[in-house]
């Protein structure tokens, strides 16, 4: 069954209902997610949250990589840059116990090409668990680099 869906005043989205299962819709709010747990960070984009500490982030659904990137907190001064973390979306901080590899074999992700580029001694790779929309998925992949503060303010 072909049809769309209005989203907003002059947008239309196209579906194929497929079995009456209708496809799930990625909430991009116009005023922002929390990008940070003091909350006065904020970002445009898909809200959702990494690890059992739940850290906030906002990304924009990109069809160029195939897999997910997060800025890693050295990015930024301190977790307490919002202008920095807001920039970014949010960033991350790798909790204690969770998967960090450079070797993708032992990685959940998808290998192509934005893994293993001429930067890949930078590239860590993780496997966390991701909060979307009240929804968790263990084990879900997403990649940082680790690079020293590059002096956002």
């Amino acid at each position: 069954m072909l049809g769309s869906r209005r989203l907003h005043a002059n947008m239309e989205l196209s579906t194929c209902n497929i079995s009456g299962i209708d496809p799930m819709l990625l909430s991009i709010p116009y005023l922002g997610n929390q990008v940070s747990k003091q909350g006065a960070g904020t970002a445009y984009g898909v809200g959702f949250t990494l690890s059992d500490d739940n850290q906030f982030f906002s990304i924009m659904p990109s069809f160029q990589l195939n897999n997910t990137f997060v800025m890693n907190v050295d990015q930024c001064k301190t977790e307490r840059d919002f202008a920095c973390v807001s920039l970014y979306g949010g960033v991350y901080t790798p909790p204690d116990g969770v998967q960090v590899t450079s070797i993708p074999g032992s990685w959940n992700g998808t290998h192509g090409r934005d893994i293993g580029t001429s930067d890949s001694a930078l590239e860590k790779l993780y496997n966390d668990k991701l909060v979307l929309e009240g929804h968790s998925i263990f084990g879900f992949p997403f990649y940082t680099f680790e690079n020293e503060y590059d002096g956002c303010e």
